[in-house]
């Protein structure tokens, strides 16, 4: 049996943050972020009985599970600028990368594996008093598995380039990668997509 389900979000903040900016209120930050979620859970099961009638009554109940569940988020992003407001009205727009964190995309991973066995025993036996009654015993025997990944990239800026508000052209080919050529090489645009700042993978067994 399959199950699985998915969630997207698309996220837009404004607002004053006077721990950073200015209190007069001609500073506002601004925030977006895009999340698609996506979460599946596959399961099956086997169970049987089994009857000895010739060795004491012997009854035989076994169970045998497995699950195996994941959540990937594959291209969570992060977007954030402030804005200044001068006094006739106009407009700077920034991204201050000592105060928050850069244009990000993140890309994670998740699954759990589970392998439930349990085995039981159950016969007939008399009491010392001669009365029948009946003796249970088994197995059990569960294990799991769990792994965690996650990588994110970062999109800084030069010293020199100057964000216009408007979150596609700051995408735009002309600023990513290289952008022309010259006698001397290849003309790099003013952003850079970093390496991944934090690769993690965590992995966990039990049983």
């Amino acid at each position: 049996m399959r199950n699985q389900s998915g969630t997207s979000t698309a996220r837009y903040q404004r607002g004053l943050l006077p721990s950073d900016f200015t209190d007069d209120g001609s500073q506002v930050f601004e925030s977006r972020t895009l999340q698609y979620s996506q979460r599946a859970m596959n399961y099956a099961q086997l169970k049987g009985e089994h009857y000895f009638n010739n060795l004491a009554d012997l009854k035989i109940d076994w169970h045998s599970a497995y699950a195996l569940s994941s959540q990937s988020e594959p291209d969570l992003r992060f977007f954030a600028n402030d804005i200044l407001y001068n006094a006739d009205g106009s407009a700077v727009y920034s991204i201050t990368q000592a105060a928050y964190r850069v244009p990000s995309r993140f890309y994670r991973g998740f699954d759990e594996n589970t392998i439930d066995n349990k085995l039981n025993l159950t016969f007939s036996a008399k009491q010392w008093s001669g009365l029948e009654a009946k003796i249970k015993t088994g197995v059990s025997l569960l294990l799991k598995n769990r792994s965690f990944s996650e990588s994110r990239y970062n999109y800084e800026s030069n010293s020199g380039y100057v964000y216009n508000g408007n979150p596609t052209d700051f995408f735009s080919d002309a600023n990513i990668g290289i952008i022309d050529q010259n006698q001397y090489g290849a003309i790099f645009g003013p952003l850079s997509k970093t390496p991944p700042k934090s690769a993690i993978i965590m992995r966990h067994n039990k049983r």
